[in-house]
């Protein structure tokens, strides 16, 4: 495994267990997650009791970015028929 990248998913057999072990590991310096707000919010409770520094992107489902240029109106609107 490379000393600086290691990506987990709960689609692999056993990912929970997996992830949870590597966010708890004592060779682990930083946290990096993209996810669900529950699953994060694990996450973040383990890394806050060992004091290990985390990156937490929680509960979207589309990222989107908006230009200087772009309708905000157009944007919103679609933005919120897709996502709710």
């Amino acid at each position: 495994m490379p000393v600086c990248l290691m990506g987990c998913s709960t689609s692999c057999p056993r990912g929970r267990e997996l992830g949870a072990y590597l966010v708890s590991h004592p060779g682990v310096d930083r946290e990096s997650f993209t996810g669900s707000t529950a699953a994060g919010r694990a996450i973040g409770e383990t890394c806050g009791r060992l004091l290990r520094p985390v990156t937490l992107e929680l509960g979207g489902k589309s990222a989107a970015i908006a230009l200087d240029d772009a309708d905000l109106e157009a944007f919103f609107g679609v933005a919120l028929l897709k996502n709710g």
